[in-house]
Order: C-alpha cells, then structure tokens, then sequence
C-alpha cells in the first residue's frame, strides 16, 4: 500500500477588517461638541492631523481667550486625552449691595473693642435624695 501525501495548497493571506476611521469633519464636530459641554466658546479649528496610530489632534480657539487640545480615537472620536482652558468666564457676580445706612453699635458692646461679657452660668438643680 502506498500512502500519498495530500498536496495542501496555500491560501491567500486573510486581510485584516478595514478600520473604519471617522473624518476630518467628524473630528472636529466632536471637538467642538466636547468642548461646548464644557462651557468654552470655541469659533475655529487652529490644527487638525491624524497621527500614524489613528488618532486625531484637534486645537480649537475661541475669540475670548478659550483653548482645547484634544486627542480623539480615530474609530470612534472617543476623547483619549483633552486640556481645556477657559479665559472668557462668566463674569463673577458683585458683591451685594451694602445698606445705605450704617448699622448702629449692638448695645452689648457700648465701646466696641471690648468682647461682650460670658453668659451666666446655669442654676444647678437641687436633687433630692432617694429613700
């Protein structure tokens, strides 16, 4: 008996899926959401590449002072990595307005250096004795 060996061909290598990887448009449409989540008025992209790993840099500017630098997955524009900076916040709110008339020196501290004398100790209560 005689045993043949099966000549086994080669297959074509597989090739790996397609990554599907967003746009320069999407980048930046997501830059600019995440960065108005946060509060900054950002108006204009200042730099946008994709780097060899497939990973989007985008710098957004605002007119007021604003800043963000972000770093996006290239699949799915998740944030990998973001600085946000915000110059134009709101302006803080001012002080309340002081009474226009000036509150008169409490009675219990006629000459106002001196602190107000302790409070009275508590009466002691008499206890009566157990039979």
């Amino acid at each position: 008996m005689v045993y043949e060996r099966p000549t086994y061909r080669s297959l074509p290598p597989r090739e790996a899926p397609a990554r599907r990887a967003i746009s320069l448009q999407q980048a930046q449409d997501v830059a600019f959401r995440l960065s108005q989540d946060r509060g900054l008025r950002v108006t204009r992209v200042t730099q946008a590449q994709v780097d060899s790993a497939g990973r989007w840099h985008v710098t957004l500017e605002g007119d007021a002072g604003d800043r963000a630098a972000l770093l996006l997955d290239g699949r799915d524009g998740k944030l990998l990595k973001g600085r946000f900076r915000q110059r134009s916040a709101a302006q803080p709110a001012p002080p309340p307005p002081a009474s226009a008339q000036p509150q008169p020196p409490s009675p219990a501290s006629p000459g106002g250096d001196e602190p107000p004398p302790p409070p009275p100790p508590p009466p002691h209560d008499q206890l009566d004795e157990l039979d």
